[in-house]
């Protein structure tokens, strides 16, 4: 029996062929779009070898929506363009003028469909294939003028407090706060959990399996601006 199964799982991988279009990559792992600004844009390259048809949208936090029905306060231009293999394209964003809170940040998502080329009919006849359509989405922070922190100072003032058993953050500043991960320590063993992010003037509760009763100080991972990780810590409050 273990013989036949070897058997057939060798003509399956001599017959059938799957081409894995994934060359299409976002710079940047997030878009701060100042409200300064008449646009933004974001480049996109091509590292496979094949051109790629590529669709771009932005999405209001649903990923399922179709972009026509997407009631979106931003365009993206070109919504569908050929990326050529080995070459770039940019996106241009552009707000349309919306209304959008002037007091925090506003959240939304960029979309990049990658469509791989259409098989040759040469090549259709010899194998088979799986053709994946790949898409990445990547967070836009809509920024308003004149906020009262800096964003860089703004994981600083995050309140943490134990609350039944689980971590409560408290966020009070006008900025969202993408906390990729929660550690502490209790009798020099380390504990961790992954974050959450932490929309302007609200709260977020993490789930915790161990117990924290002798936990006094964390330390957090936020990703910042440019995509990288700044580390800080924190006293971890008990609930009042």
């Amino acid at each position: 029996m273990d013989e036949v199964l070897r058997r057939i799982m060798s003509l399956l991988l001599l017959t059938i062929s799957l081409p894995i279009h994934a060359g299409i990559v976002i710079t940047g792992t997030r878009v701060i779009y100042p409200a300064s600004k008449p646009e933004v844009s974001v480049s996109l390259t091509n590292k496979g070898k094949q051109d790629t048809l590529v669709q771009s949208w932005i999405d209001t936090g649903d990923p399922v929506i179709s972009p026509e029905k997407i009631d979106s306060p931003f365009a993206v231009i070109p919504p569908i363009s050929r990326v050529n293999g080995g070459k770039g394209q940019s996106l241009r964003i552009i707000y349309t003028g919306s209304q959008l809170p002037a007091d925090r940040e506003s959240v939304f998502w960029l979309n990049v469909l990658a469509i791989p080329p259409k098989i040759p009919e040469n090549e259709e006849s010899k194998s088979q294939y799986l053709k994946v359509a790949f898409q990445t989405r990547i967070k836009v922070f809509y920024r308003p003028k004149g906020l009262e922190i800096n964003s860089d100072v703004a994981p600083s003032k995050l309140q943490w407090r134990k609350v039944a058993g689980q971590i409560n953050i408290t966020n009070p500043t006008p900025y969202y706060i993408s906390v990729a991960s929660v550690t502490w320590k209790i009798n020099a063993k380390e504990y961790g959990i992954d974050g959450d992010m932490v929309a302007p003037f609200s709260n977020v509760t993490l789930m915790v399996k161990e117990s924290l009763d002798d936990a006094r100080e964390i330390t957090f991972a936020v990703v910042n601006d440019r995509g990288a990780i700044n580390y800080f810590n924190a006293i971890l409050k008990s609930q009042e």
